[in-house]
């Protein structure tokens, strides 16, 4: 996955297309439901700098939230 897009991939093809080019910060989970595509984004973490990695980010704010985007790239 191309971290903060949302892709289609051609079922006869297999080409990528881009519908959406920033998807929000840290995008989590995805699901299409009648043509319209719905994900989730985590939101910016708190960072410590002294812990490397996934284990040094705090996502605990609620700055997250729930989007949709027709399939077709429009809303």
């Amino acid at each position: 996955m191309i971290p903060g897009k949302v892709l289609r991939i051609g079922i006869p093809d297999g080409r990528v297309h881009t519908l959406l080019d920033d998807a929000g910060a840290a995008p989590d989970g995805i699901v299409v439901h009648d043509r319209v595509v719905y994900w989730t984004t985590m939101g910016a973490p708190l960072t410590d700098p002294a812990t490397p990695g996934e284990a040094g980010q705090d996502f605990s704010r609620r700055n997250g939230g729930v989007h949709a985007l027709g399939l077709d790239g429009g809303t």
